[in-house]
């Protein structure tokens, strides 16, 4: 499922830019929180097996995580509350079964009522039809919502964006991030830095490193968790001395390959620990792209360390500036592989 939720990440809203997401001021800002799900479908078919079908489907578990957590929070209304106050939620299911509905289609409508919002429509004659719609389609619907979410925090993130950050990333590895200015910068090496947001007993940490292409063996779990264990064991180091960061091997990372702006990429998403020091550890996805005017790969890593928390809020925002990664010439303007 992972390959095609990259692919409608980068695929299926590329003609929207995080500009695009903002670009309509006269309309209001939307209600709810980003992993908020409004569904608006009768009671009667709440209860039925459709019901629970939609059920299932948004509340998969998130991937990566060190405990189940749902994909979504999700609020159910019937059609007769549906009105000028609860449409203007971000994220709406609005399902419609009926005689008057000749086939079963879904519809996709964005910023309708309110900015940055997203509407899909499940229309379908009968019961049994809906479900076979949602089953055929139950990873695009996922796929739409977490894809809305993550562009819209990325657009936050970018109107917010440290510029004292945002420079030395330039000068250092020529790419651009959205980190936002609550960030402060840590760890400083020739190919290495790792940039964090401390509160509480929460951390975000944004790791970015560069190392030389070799060959398309570099693309494979194998040598990405090793290349990122060799690089966290040197720079991630834990409070006790010889402590570390590495990757967990009792929960294998899972691996995705797409391209993005024409350029060759692999995600890895899992656990990390630390070695040898206090019982740490916590989710992380990691992003790594391949420049090919220069020879080298570049990765981008978001993890989190929030004992006792949920996580999934926490790595939605780091996985947002993970994959707001773009890889520019040396003019500082972003580089595509395909032009």
């Amino acid at each position: 499922m992972k390959n095609n939720i990259i692919l409608y990440l980068f695929i299926l809203w590329s003609l929207i830019s995080c500009d695009q997401l903002n670009r309509e001021p006269a309309k209001p800002s939307p209600t709810g929180a980003p992993g908020d799900v409004l569904v608006v479908m009768n009671e009667k078919l709440w209860k039925s097996y459709s019901g629970d079908t939609l059920r299932t489907i948004l509340a998969s578990p998130v991937e990566g995580l060190p405990q189940d957590e749902p994909r979504f929070d999700v609020v159910k209304i019937n059609h007769d509350r549906f009105d000028q106050v609860t449409r203007r939620h971000r994220n709406i299911v609005l399902v419609k079964v009926g005689s008057d509905q000749p086939e079963a289609k879904i519809m996709i409508n964005k910023n309708l009522w309110t900015k940055n919002q997203l509407l899909v429509t499940l229309l379908a004659p009968d019961e049994k039809t809906l479900t076979d719609l949602m089953v055929a389609n139950h990873e695009k619907i996922v796929m739409l919502i977490v894809n809305k979410d993550l562009m819209t925090i990325a657009a936050n993130f970018e109107s917010a964006k440290d510029a004292e950050i945002s420079e030395i990333l330039k000068k250092k590895f020529k790419i651009d991030l959205a980190i936002p200015s609550e960030y402060t910068l840590g760890t400083d090496q020739p190919d290495f830095l790792w940039i964090s947001l401390e509160y509480r007993n929460v951390k975000q940490g944004i790791l970015v490193y560069s190392y030389p292409y070799t060959d398309k063996n570099t693309f494979t779990t194998d040598y990405l968790v090793r290349k990122r264990n060799n690089i966290v064991r040197l720079y991630v180091q834990g409070e006790i001395e010889g402590s570390y960061m590495t990757t967990e091997s009792l929960y294998p990372p899972i691996y995705s390959a797409f391209e993005i702006n024409g350029h060759y990429s692999a995600e890895i998403r899992g656990l990390w620990r630390m070695q040898d020091g206090l019982i740490m550890g916590g989710p992380f996805v990691s992003l790594s792209q391949l420049d090919q005017k220069r020879n080298r790969i570049v990765t981008v890593e978001g993890f989190v360390y929030a004992p006792g928390e949920k996580k999934r809020d926490l790595m939605q925002q780091v996985e947002a500036i993970v994959y707001s990664l773009k890889i520019l010439d040396e003019a500082g303007i972003v580089t595509n592989n395909k032009q």
